[in-house]
């Protein structure tokens, strides 16, 4: 773009090859001998003997490999996302189907971060809703950590696997002593899922497996009035 502020030929020539890092000017120095003898200045001749050397036929089949084996680990969900993009360009994955995209993305997730969309009745069908929601679950996990399981406090029976938890018994059962939360309508409720609050009541501090209230009374069964 800026060849007419560079100079003519033999300067561009010179210019990419001054940029070019001492053991990629070795490669390329019999190509600056034959240039200078045959006065026949074209530094585009150096781009593609550049590209002839480094270009990995395999690149995108490595690419998806990459993309099937990547793992979360101790890092950070930012830099985890940071990777996943970068190889789903390399493996020219922008275009897959949204459902690929989240089940490559979603296998790769600590185990921690795992469990928690297991515990969202609705995901998204989107690829960057889906990662929305991931980053909310993400940052309400706070400072555990990308694949460390929260920190137990107090007695043994004050902790809880939540893996064996049964959601569904927690969502319909009532505790005993423990008021009833507020009839909401399935479109709040979904409005809270999305937000990462706790679908029953709404609040941020929890979610659904430790809300204090005891479900809303459904009115469906209550007996008929007289």
């Amino acid at each position: 773009m800026d060849g007419e502020a560079i100079g003519d030929d033999t300067a561009q020539f010179y210019y990419v090859y001054g940029n070019l890092k001492s053991t990629v000017q070795a490669m390329v120095l019999p190509q600056l001998s034959y240039t200078e003898k045959q006065k026949s200045w074209d530094y585009k001749t150096i781009l593609e003997q550049l590209e002839r050397v480094n270009n990995n036929p395999n690149a995108v089949q490595e690419a998806e490999d990459a993309l099937q084996a990547i793992k979360q680990g101790d890092q950070a969900l930012p830099s985890y996302i940071a990777r996943f993009e970068r190889l789903l360009y390399e493996a020219e994955g922008q275009g897959w189907p949204d459902a690929n995209k989240i089940i490559a993305f979603r296998t790769g997730l600590s185990p921690a971060l795992r469990k928690a969309l297991s515990h969202q009745l609705n995901l998204p069908t989107t690829y960057s809703a889906f990662i929305s929601v991931v980053q909310q679950l993400s940052r309400r996990q706070g400072s555990y950590g990308a694949s460390q399981s929260p920190p137990h406090q107090g007695s043994s029976k004050d902790q809880m696997d939540l893996s064996a938890v049964n959601i569904n018994t927690l969502n319909t059962t009532s505790r005993p002593g423990s008021p009833r939360a507020q009839s909401t309508s399935a479109a709040k409720r979904e409005e809270w899922r999305i937000m990462g609050k706790c679908v029953r009541c709404g609040s941020s501090d929890h979610w659904i497996d430790f809300c204090p209230l005891a479900p809303a009374k459904d009115r469906s069964r209550s007996p008929p009035t007289c």
